[in-house]
């Protein structure tokens, strides 16, 4: 009798072992939403497929972020700090990316992040009306983002083969942008790569969403004449045909 008992016992344990493991993904993002894990109403998803611990989303956006087709694979060793963890992909035409994404209480962190995104997919989300080409690579991208606000991040980002062809063709080249963490948030570091765009500058962005940028921009000779007009919006050239740049401003929160 005792065994009976000890193997239901056991079939039991099992059995709700595997509902949990098999749990439905759009039940957890409700739980993680109304525990405040993250902040509801600010984080949109649909299209929500699979279990909790390897599944897909078809879009999840904030009003500065929007990801297509992600997918998702449960790592239970986040579970020692507190936090969900899972690695992430995206696989879509013309590009991806992978990575590994942590989430706690009031923090999001992204790690490991490789991979390249097509230029003209940014450009259709960011700035209507304009049609980039290239390709965004990233490169061991890491970013780490506290009540809602940016706070860490290493790694770089580059757009290889730049151009923009319309409302206006110009030949751009490279740029590159290198992200390095400080006590108060993050330094970034701004360089062309070679092209009819030459830039360079350097920024910051501290751990409340303020950011502050200096550098400069400027067309080689020989690029096409409508980015040497265009760059001229942005101001009035130096003696070395250099356009200074200076911005400071607020952030908006990222959630």
């Amino acid at each position: 009798m005792k065994k009976t008992k000890s193997w239901i016992t056991l079939t039991l344990a099992l059995y709700l072992a595997f509902l949990l493991w098999t749990l439905p993904a759009h039940y957890v993002w409700s739980f993680l939403e109304k525990s405040h894990v993250l902040p509801a109403g600010e984080i949109s998803i649909s299209g929500v497929e699979g279990a909790w611990t390897a599944g897909r989303v078809l879009v999840i956006k904030t009003d500065e972020i929007e990801l297509n087709n992600l997918n998702w694979h449960f790592q239970p060793s986040g579970l020692i700090f507190g936090r969900l963890q899972v690695a992430i992909s995206s696989d879509f035409a013309g590009g991806g990316f992978a990575g590994v994404l942590r989430i706690g209480p009031g923090t999001v962190e992204l790690e490991q992040m490789h991979g390249g995104i097509p230029a003209a997919s940014l450009g259709k989300l960011y700035f209507p009306g304009v049609e980039l080409t290239g390709v965004v690579e990233i490169e061991n991208l890491a970013l780490i983002a506290e009540d809602g606000y940016l706070s860490g991040g290493s790694g770089q980002l580059a757009w290889r083969n730049a151009k923009v062809n319309k409302p206006y063709q110009m030949l751009l080249g490279g740029v590159k942008l290198e992200l390095s963490t400080e006590d108060d948030g993050i330094l970034f570091k701004i360089n062309d790569l070679g092209g009819g765009l030459q830039t360079s500058g350097l920024g910051a962005l501290s751990s409340q969403g303020k950011y502050s940028f200096d550098g400069t921009i400027g067309a080689r000779q020989g690029s096409s004449p409508e980015l040497a007009t265009f760059l001229q919006i942005l101001g009035r050239p130096g003696a070395d045909g250099m356009v200074k740049l200076e911005f400071k401003g607020q952030m908006a929160r990222i959630f």
